[in-house]
């Protein structure tokens, strides 16, 4: 039996928080799992059957965090070191950038696992640095899946267009390919320069300036390119936003990698492959 299965025996609400949001709390177990508790009313309920549902066909892939075990309190996952939204505040905070390096890194390791989740047939729909968790090796990986969309079924978390993250959408139009890559490159504007888009501008500004197709300057970062090609709709997969990132890789110095071994990279490419080659 697991160490943290005892703990779960009793009332669980005494256990230390790690976070809270609408579909639940997230409480720690121990220093290397945690629980998230699901709370509500019946929307709530489904939020939970999603993310149950999500979690138990996605299986294992690096760029996703790891369920390591369904239980009737909540889902057991695997405990990080913190959200990438929140390292992106400490940055700030100190005057300081991701390095070049890390951008690259967390760029492609997120469009790797949206690609990897888009070939289950998974839409996340929140996508966004809020949603992104960090581990002990600086890796990055998609999180909460509360709300999220399989099998192009019902949904419950509607971002709209709230943070300059989204694309603004009618209440209950369906999530897309555009709409999840959209988010994705605001995801990336967020990891290159530490704030979201357009953070200074209200919603009603951010529509009318996404309505007459302008976005904020990416000239000077280094996924620049990828940014504006999410937002203007240029792909028509995540995996031809993996394929690009890999040619600005390659067009980079080593220098620029900080030491990132490109491992984990190519595991996570064999498991999306593997993944397609099951699903046709």
């Amino acid at each position: 039996m697991a160490e943290w299965a005892d703990k779960l025996e009793g009332y669980t609400g005494n256990l230390p928080l790690i976070s809270y949001g609408v579909s639940g709390a997230v409480l720690v177990l121990d220093d290397k799992t945690v629980i998230k508790n699901f709370i509500g009313g019946e929307e709530r309920k489904l939020d939970e059957i999603i993310e149950r549902e999500i979690y138990g066909r996605l299986g294992h892939h690096p760029s996703i965090v790891k369920c390591i075990s369904m239980h009737h309190k909540g889902i057991i996952l695997e405990r990080l070191e913190c959200c990438l939204r929140q390292r992106l505040i400490e940055l700030r905070q100190r005057n300081e950038l991701p390095t070049k390096g890390q951008i690259l890194k967390w760029s492609r390791q997120v469009s790797e696992g949206i690609q990897y989740i888009h070939g289950k047939n998974v839409f996340q729909v929140d996508i966004g640095t809020h949603n992104i968790l960090l581990d002990n090796q600086d890796n990055v990986k998609l999180c909460d899946f509360a709300g999220s969309s399989i099998d192009e079924g019902d949904f419950t978390v509607v971002p709209g267009g709230c943070e300059g993250f989204h694309l603004f959408r009618k209440k209950g139009t369906k999530p897309s390919i555009h709409t999840e890559l959209f988010a994705l490159g605001s995801a990336i504007f967020e990891m290159s320069t530490t704030w979201r888009p357009y953070h200074d501008k209200t919603d009603h500004e951010i529509k009318a300036r996404y309505d007459a197709g302008e976005f904020p300057d990416t000239d000077d970062l280094i996924l620049g390119p990828v940014m504006r090609k999410c937002w203007s709709f240029q792909y028509s997969s995540a995996a031809e936003v993996v394929d690009e990132i890999d040619k600005i890789i390659a067009e980079c110095s080593p220098s620029t990698y900080d030491g990132w071994s490109q491992e984990a990279a190519q595991e996570g490419e064999q498991m999306v492959k593997s993944s397609l080659e099951v699903s046709r």
